[in-house]
């Protein structure tokens, strides 16, 4: 989410500024914003994946009383 929010908010406002002027600069935002902020949005989306898969690995470590996690 942090990382979305940083993408959209990165030179936002000059692209407003670029794009058809409009009664409501904020509702362009996503059509303006967007595409820059693709490559924040999959990099927290990497993190994301990557933290949740330990998270759900040490989860299965610790707290299982069978499968995997099981130790002997």
């Amino acid at each position: 989410m942090i990382n979305t929010v940083v993408g959209m908010a990165a030179d936002a406002e000059e692209m407003i500024h670029l794009m058809r002027p409009s009664e409501r600069p904020l509702a362009d935002l996503p059509q303006s914003a967007a595409p820059r902020a693709a490559p924040h949005i999959f990099g927290g989306l990497k993190v994301g994946i990557t933290l949740s898969m330990v998270g759900a690995g040490g989860r299965e470590f610790i707290a299982s009383s069978s499968g995997l996690g099981i130790s002997c």
